[in-house]
């Protein structure tokens, strides 16, 4: 074809279907490549999870006294609570989630969580977020989501 000749009408249709199963190509390459991302954030989630937060808040997210929870412990002190859909992690904005691992937090009557925030990148605190988030119920997620949104805080 010389340019600025119009397409030869027998090429109309096998070029229009190229181009559609170009475009198909290219979306589905991207969704593979979101998928990729998706699955190695939550393996790097995994790992930081096993590294610095299995240890109190148990492997599964179940908390440091699975049987008794909301019990304090020997020493008086609440344990280090689950994360997993039995816990109340769900209810916080993400915003508040990553200032507590960064910072760590200390309430009266519950064991002190230590600051991560040193060691620790953005990315492994994000990633260490969205990990947990798949123990919770698909409807705990949207409402975290929602609070998340409404606190400015996404």
């Amino acid at each position: 074809m010389i340019s600025g000749e119009p397409l030869d009408p027998r090429w109309r249709l096998p070029a229009a279907a190229l181009v559609i199963l170009l475009g198909a190509a290219v979306l589905s390459a991207v969704k593979v490549g979101r998928a990729g991302a998706v699955r190695a954030r939550l393996a790097l989630g995994a790992q930081v999870y096993a590294d610095h937060c299995a240890v109190c808040h148990g492997p599964n997210g179940e908390g440091e006294y699975p049987q008794a929870p909301l019990s304090p412990g020997a020493d008086g002190q609440f344990p280090a609570p689950p994360h997993d859909s039995t816990g109340h992690t769900w209810h916080h904005p993400d915003g508040l989630i990553e200032t507590i691992i960064l910072e760590g937090r200390i309430d009266p009557g519950f064991k002190p969580m230590p600051a991560f925030g040193e060691e620790l990148s953005p990315v492994e605190i994000e990633a260490v977020i969205a990990f947990i988030k798949t123990w919770w119920t698909p409807e705990q997620v949207e409402a975290q989501a929602t609070i998340s949104a409404c606190s400015g805080e996404e």
